[in-house]
């Protein structure tokens, strides 16, 4: 459970810097807990039905793998130009390969962990990060600045730590703009240099 959450606080970082704080919180309550819950329930009480010695509250899970796995699906698909994984230093993994090693070692690996809830969780970061899907499962960027300004959210929204949905997802590029007060640099012909660049001697 403990290597769980180190797994799970730099994922919720970047998710959070991905699509602001108040999505983020969202998509963990919503795509990510009540809907495989309820994917949870629905699959329990059908295996139960067909399978009456299943039972309930027999299994017992652990952790937030279900966050881990969503949250690795939607962070590495949206990422665009990052490296490639690198494990012990010498084998490369691209990103796109990636969430499928994490949703294999959590469904079929992971000791204590829901095989139904993870894989309820993958599919709902893949329908997450297809744009043809995700408007049903996200909320708008309106409908987030609408609650961004919202009273009873200030506590919230002014805190230090607070990622807008305006500011998250900017990465701005580092450019050396032309400045106008440049200064042009003209060799000095009166030099006695033999070659372009040479010193003047001072005095001289």
């Amino acid at each position: 459970m403990i290597i769980i959450t180190f797994w799970l606080l730099p994922e919720v970082y970047k998710a959070e810097k991905r699509m602001g704080t108040l999505r983020l919180i969202w998509t963990l309550t919503y795509l990510l807990t009540i809907i495989p819950g309820i994917i949870y329930c629905i699959a329990i009480y059908l295996l139960s039905v067909f399978s009456p010695d299943f039972g309930f509250g027999i299994a017992k899970y652990v952790g937030m793998t279900g966050w881990v796995v969503g949250l690795v699906i939607i962070n590495y698909l949206k990422q665009e130009g990052e490296p490639d994984r690198m494990i012990a230093g010498s084998i490369r993994i691209p990103n796109k390969v990636w969430p499928v090693i994490v949703l294999v070692f959590f469904v079929f690996l992971a000791p204590g962990a829901s095989f139904i809830l993870n894989l309820s969780a993958a599919l709902l970061g893949f329908v997450y990060v297809d744009e043809k899907f995700s408007k049903y499962f996200t909320l708008s960027e309106e409908t987030v600045n609408k609650l961004e300004e919202k009273d009873w959210l200030k506590w919230l929204t002014k805190s230090s730590n607070f990622v807008s949905i305006d500011s998250s997802g900017i990465y701005l590029p580092i450019n050396n703009a032309p400045s106008d007060n440049h200064h042009t640099i003209t060799p000095n012909t009166n030099a006695g240099g033999s070659f372009p660049g040479a010193g003047v001697r001072l005095g001289s």
